[in-house]
């Protein structure tokens, strides 16, 4: 994990945060954007985005998301509810917190996603 991955002291006690292959669709009214996942935890995800994009998506916004691996379809995406929680260089983060079935539902998901080198 690169310095740019690190969470937060807060965060970091929290769960431990991996650069996974994975992808994020983010349903906006009647669009779906995909944005590559930068790191991934069980109770939150960083997303690669430029400005533009993060600034469709303020802090303390929710939107319902969807997380997935792009190259290995068989494995079910995990659909839920996220709030964006901070606008970092590399992206944006958003948090499901500790919302116990999501937490699991992306633990398992974990498990079978490619690390990124």
């Amino acid at each position: 994990m690169t310095k740019a991955d690190e969470a937060s002291p807060e965060e970091a006690s929290r769960a431990p945060r991996l650069a996974l292959f994975a992808v994020v669709a983010i349903k906006r009214g009647k669009r779906r954007v995909v944005l590559t996942v930068c790191n991934l935890s069980e109770t939150g995800v960083l997303l690669e985005t430029d400005e533009k994009e993060a600034a469709k998506l303020p802090i303390g916004s929710e939107h319902e998301i969807s997380i997935f691996d792009r190259d290995h379809e068989q494995h079910r995406a995990v659909t839920l509810t996220a709030k964006v929680v901070r606008h970092d260089p590399r992206g944006v983060a958003l948090s499901w917190g500790d919302d116990e079935p999501a937490t699991k539902k992306i633990a398992q998901l974990m498990k079978v996603l490619a690390p990124r080198d």
